[in-house]
């Protein structure tokens, strides 16, 4: 709850809120912290994330912030009671702020859990969790696991199959990385098929030998929602989150003829303005930028992808049978149901059955192991729990009058004063979203043209000196080695 993380621990058939604190870090990847990123002091949060190991006897939670710490946490749940709050166990400094994160164990005789933290600049790194003693962690101790080009990461997901785990990566720059896991070096293939940023994306974690359990789903900034198979990387379906009837369609083109014959307007004006001061001996005014030609075709091409309503979250139940859409400005919440026909001639349809009301803006989404969906709103109650309506018919979603859940965790954020965010997208100080691809502009024609971008081409190279130097460093400790 922004700058607020809370476990929801069910013991002795009681909820329990336990606040994960926050940590102080005085180091940045072993230089001081002396640089205005370093110092920043937004602790929102940006990502959490929770894993149950050693038979279920032990919570691991893991929360980002935008002053770029992660943060990992334990809860004993063998003891009788849990305490209001904790510290973590372990805390790291990351380069670039970790928008992405996710928990996972390693396979073998004795698994080592680790944290992995998706970054800005396309980076995906694991970091040790420490569960003897609390300390805290180097970085140096980190590992890079794969990276995307100049792109940040939007979603990493850990999943188990058939005894095979993967690990799904998005990215901004339209595509779902499929990798196998610990070998992430190891490229199975690639989802593609959206024409924008990807903004969400989840699958099932849980490997239950499920025809569904190779679902993946995904939303993005071109408006759609689409469904995955990951095994074979290829596309199921696809739905638009928000359909414009005919009326919506004709008073979006009245408003474009509006602001276009008021931009006609303003250049006949400033054309004759320009004739009087020319004819004047005193020198024209500089140009007002908002009348540059230049923003006024960026307005146009803003009104353009402001037509499209940005879905900024989905959820897809762990057996894969329904899937949760929520959608910036729109105060509900979708859930659609997976009808398989055919999985193998791709005949799969995503049907919209239920649509769940909510007073304030729906932030967030996801499926409870008993089939039940939490919506995390803008304003009190902040969590809403809804089940399906017939056990027998599971197409209809409603919000429990009462919820214990929910209710132990109000009581929480009543002590803690919180004041959420109206948006979880990103957006600088013109409201534009910021991940929204730069438009590069010749000879008056847009170009979504990412790779020729200086900056990012400058992230690219300065992202491979690393790794080769990193290549350097692991071949000269070998020779030292022999």
């Amino acid at each position: 709850l922004h700058n607020h993380a809370f476990a929801l621990v069910y013991l002795n058939d009681v909820f329990t809120s336990c606040e994960l604190k926050p940590s102080t870090i005085e180091q940045v990847d072993g230089t001081e912290a002396g640089n205005k990123e370093a110092n920043s002091s937004d602790s929102s949060v940006q990502a959490v994330s929770s894993l149950l190991i050693k038979d279920d006897t032990l919570m691991l939670c893991a929360v980002t912030r935008f002053d770029k710490s992660l943060s990992v946490y334990c809860i004993d749940l063998k003891n009788s009671c849990v305490p209001s709050g904790i510290e973590p166990v372990g805390t790291y400094k990351t380069q670039k702020r970790a928008c992405a994160v996710a928990l996972a164990e390693v396979p073998g005789e004795c698994p080592i859990p680790i944290v992995i933290a998706g970054d800005l600049t396309g980076d995906a790194t694991a970091f040790p969790v420490p569960l003897d003693e609390k300390n805290g962690c180097e970085t140096k101790m980190s590992r890079l696991l794969l990276g995307h080009t100049a792109s940040m990461l939007t979603g990493v997901h850990v999943v188990s199959n058939s005894g095979k785990i993967r690990i799904l990566t998005s990215d901004r720059d339209e595509k779902v990385r499929v990798s196998s896991f610990p070998n992430t070096f190891q490229v199975e293939g690639y989802l593609l098929g959206h024409t924008a940023f990807i903004s969400a994306m989840d699958a099932p974690l849980d490997d239950d030998n499920d025809s569904n359990s190779t679902f993946c789903v995904t939303c993005s900034g071109d408006g759609t929602v689409r469904l995955w198979d990951y095994e074979s990387c290829t596309e199921l379906c696809s739905v638009e989150a928000v359909k414009l009837d005919k009326k919506d369609e004709h008073a979006i083109e009245e408003e474009k003829e509006d602001q276009q014959n008021c931009n006609n307007e303003k250049e006949g004006e400033d054309k004759s303005s320009e004739k009087e001061n020319n004819s004047s001996d005193t020198p024209s005014p500089p140009r007002d930028a908002d009348n540059n030609d230049e923003n006024k075709s960026k307005v146009v091409n803003n009104g353009k992808v402001t037509d499209v309503v940005i879905p900024v979250n989905v959820a897809i139940s762990q057996d894969g049978s329904f899937v949760s859409v929520v959608c910036e400005g729109i105060n509900t919440v979708d859930i659609y149901e997976v009808v398989v026909c055919n999985k193998e001639q791709g005949n799969v349809k995503l049907e919209k059955r239920s649509c769940v009301e909510c007073e304030s803006q729906p932030l967030g989404t996801k499926f409870m192991q008993d089939g039940s969906l939490l919506i995390l709103t803008k304003d009190s109650p902040f969590l809403l729990q809804c089940v399906a309506n017939n056990k027998d018919d599971n197409s209809s979603f409603s919000v429990l009058d009462t919820s214990e859940l929910c209710s132990t965790l109000l009581s929480s954020a009543k002590e803690c004063n919180i004041s959420m965010p109206s948006t979880v997208l990103e957006k600088d100080q013109f409201g534009n979203v910021k991940m929204v691809k730069n438009i590069q502009r010749e000879n008056n024609v847009s170009k979504h043209d990412p790779w020729n971008n200086s900056s990012r081409i400058m992230t690219a190279k300065k992202a491979s000196s690393r790794r080769k130097k990193r290549q350097k460093e692991s071949l000269s400790l070998g020779d030292v080695t022999q």
